[in-house]
């Protein structure tokens, strides 16, 4: 089976267990470390990985429940008005679900965790950077070694892009997606999204290995 690219930790020197990045309080202070180090190397901020059709009936957004996301640092110091703008919807899907099973094998992953999100119009989420605590103690509870150079990000578009609508990576804007287009990140990159249209804007963040 071949691999699918991804945007993979080209700044850390060694692979950093993920477990013990967040339980000893390093997370902040190495994923900035490492953004600024990629920022100095004028590296790209997100790759594109191609375009995977995928079941729309797995993910329906039709019951998604707000959510307030703890995967804050200091980008958000005002959390109190972070969270009255904050009105993105979720759905999230840990395995051993159909639905992780199915985004395994079009991005051929071991494991995975997924949300599928909904943004309303004039929805904000600020710039954060993600530490994905559920996936963390899914993999500790299964002895899943877990790393910041094995973790993988992956974003897909559920519809078309429209105007209004974007994805803040670092210091690069990413807009005029396409339906099912796949991008993604390293693990340390800050990033934000605003719908500035009149329609919902759609995606599945997946985390996994």
């Amino acid at each position: 089976m071949s691999s699918i690219p991804c945007f993979e930790d080209s700044q850390s020197k060694s692979p950093i267990d993920w477990c013990e990045l967040l339980e000893q309080n390093q997370f902040e202070k190495i994923s900035d470390s490492n953004y600024k180090n990629h920022c100095k190397n004028k590296l790209a901020n997100y790759l594109f990985v191609g375009n995977f059709p995928i079941d729309l009936s797995l993910f329906p957004t039709g019951n998604l429940q707000p959510v307030w996301d703890s995967d804050l640092h200091k980008y958000n110091k005002n959390l109190d008005n972070y969270q009255k703008q904050q009105s993105l919807k979720v759905n999230k899907y840990n395995e051993p679900s159909e639905q992780c099973r199915h985004i395994s094998s079009i991005l051929h992953l071991k494991h995975c965790h997924i949300a599928c999100n909904t943004q309303p119009p004039n929805g904000i989420v600020g710039m954060h950077t993600d530490m994905n605590r559920s996936f963390t103690h899914f993999c500790k509870e299964n002895s899943i070694e877990l790393t910041t150079q094995n973790i993988k990000k992956y974003i897909i578009f559920l519809e078309d892009w429209q105007i209004g609508q974007t994805f803040m990576i670092g210091s690069q804007t990413y807009t005029d997606w396409k339906k099912f287009d796949c991008i993604s990140w390293p693990w340390y990159m800050p990033h934000a999204t605003c719908n500035a249209s009149n329609t919902e804007r759609k995606i599945l963040f997946i985390v996994g290995i």
